[in-house]
């Protein structure tokens, strides 16, 4: 008996019958993702996404609600993120909080990425350990500087793009078209951008020398601040690097953000709607 036979014989007549319609659904639904995540291409996977999908239109499942919401999730994230550090001040317990908002932006990616459980554990521990590390450096007795930190922010600032990416690339290949949560997560990459390169601007002036030119005080917030300016080519001119490698940095930030916006958020503004065609058969 397969289960589309499974599933009539279940008709939902009763309350019992109702109930062994949704435990087979949420079965549907089960095997649906985990055929999505194998390599392997096997015709029983097929048709149990297949079946999976259509249990779940039959009983107002949404078989890839949850992975879609985690892309608006992860954009709220890293705006919070953003916001706190443009407005927080220069202190170590600001700078903690702000590598903590990376590292659960990180950890919230992982699951964008479907990774598998054990995997997420062993991500979601060594993560715990940064952020131990990142407490005893900047509140625990002694002068630490802050490239450290800043690092540690600055590793799962880097590391976030590949989940989301991945993500990504997983549920195009699920919707067949470019809807709301790929312009989501377009942006994500975009923030993520300038946010990479704010850390990078802060690690430099600490470990070198004075990243602004004419002695303008070199703080988390004016990094942030003119990373997005550099990267938007807004150019309001009130902060400048001094250095070569600065103005090298500025440069590149500069032309990263205007081919992403002129190649990949518009490839995907035009196509914003449009769903795949399927290749014809010969």
């Amino acid at each position: 008996m397969n289960l589309s036979d499974h599933l009539r014989f279940h008709e939902p007549r009763s309350r019992a019958g109702l109930f062994c319609d949704l435990a087979t659904a949420s079965w549907a639904v089960w095997h649906h993702r985990s055929a999505l995540e194998s390599e392997s291409q096997q015709p029983s996977g097929a048709e149990a996404a297949a079946a999976g999908s259509g249990v779940g239109a039959r009983l107002g499942i949404r078989t890839h609600g949850r992975s879609q919401s985690r892309f608006g999730a992860l954009l709220i994230a890293i705006l919070t993120a953003v916001c706190f550090q443009l407005a927080a001040p220069e202190d170590d317990w600001a700078l903690f909080i702000t590598v903590a908002l990376q590292g659960a932006a990180f950890l919230l990616s992982l699951r964008i990425a479907r990774l598998s459980s054990r995997v997420r554990r062993i991500i979601l521990v060594a993560v715990l350990l940064a952020l131990l590390a990142a407490a005893v450096l900047l509140l625990g007795p002694g002068e630490i500087g802050s490239a450290i930190p800043r690092s540690l922010a600055l590793m799962f600032v880097a590391l976030t793009p590949i989940a989301v990416i991945s993500g990504l690339l997983r549920q195009m290949r699920v919707d067949q078209a470019v809807t709301l949560q790929t312009m989501y997560a377009a942006l994500c990459l975009y923030l993520l951008v300038a946010l990479a390169f704010a850390f990078v601007y802060g690690i430099v002036d600490d470990v070198g020398d004075v990243f602004f030119a004419d002695g303008r005080m070199g703080s988390a917030a004016n990094f942030l601040y003119f990373s997005f300016v550099t990267m938007t080519t807004t150019g309001y001119g009130d902060f400048t690097p001094a250095t070569h490698l600065g103005r090298s940095l500025a440069v590149g930030e500069a032309l990263i953000g205007q081919v992403y916006l002129v190649t990949v958020v518009a490839l995907i503004i035009s196509h914003l709607g449009q769903r795949r065609q399927p290749a014809d058969r010969r």
